[in-house]
């Protein structure tokens, strides 16, 4: 009996510091709204390479919804728009989107603009 209570006892503890280690993970990877319009602005100026794309793109806003179909947007911006070719002259500019695409960027960082915006007059 002893043996079965040590057993059960070792087992909540075990689960209720994984639940804990799990609730205070939460939020580490937590991007600010700004990164992403950062991110935006060096692919318009061709200065930002592929997997800086992709890693910015892969953590979602859960803190901010409005943000994150933003996010969702530049995900299907780069399904349709996806130039992704290095070029072979070094000194030119390397554009991850094709023009249609660098166009709908610029439409896209705009309205993150104004709702960085609105977040900011509201104190967020």
């Amino acid at each position: 009996m002893q043996l079965i209570l040590t057993f059960t006892l070792a087992f909540l503890v075990i689960v209720a510091l994984s639940l804990g280690l799990l609730h205070l993970g939460r939020g580490s990877l937590r991007q600010k709204p700004e990164k992403l319009l950062h991110l935006i602005r060096q692919a318009r100026s061709g200065q930002l390479n592929e997997s800086s794309w992709t890693w910015g793109l892969s953590q979602p806003f859960y803190h901010a919804p409005e943000v994150d179909e933003i996010r969702e947007q530049l995900l299907e911006l780069e399904n349709k728009y996806w130039a992704g070719k290095r070029r072979m002259d070094h000194h030119k500019q390397d554009f991850l989107l094709n023009e249609e695409g660098l166009e709908e960027l610029k439409r896209i960082e705009f309205r993150l603009e104004k709702i960085l915006e609105k977040r900011a007059s509201r104190g967020q």
